[in-house]
């Protein structure tokens, strides 16, 4: 999956394409996982990673939580991108 501040771009991108509706859905989907992934990796990282791939990944995480957020309202009809 790309980093983190990809997602975004390649959202916007897929959305001027025509993402449908299955795709946006699957989209959420992949973004979800890439978040609890970042999760497990952070905690991992909790217990010796350097303060600097911490912060990062906590920034990366913040990120396409914000994302995940956008797309879920795109899903309900709100939009806002």
């Amino acid at each position: 999956m790309e980093q983190c501040g990809d997602m975004r771009e390649n959202y916007r991108r897929r959305l001027a394409a025509g993402m449908g509706y299955g795709d946006l859905i699957n989209f959420a989907y992949e973004l979800q996982q890439a978040v609890l992934r970042d999760r497990e990796r952070l905690a991992e990282l909790q217990n010796g990673g350097s303060a600097e791939e911490i912060a990062g990944l906590k920034k990366c995480i913040m990120q396409n939580e914000n994302l995940l957020r956008d797309i879920n309202s795109d899903l309900h009809g709100v939009t806002g991108i």
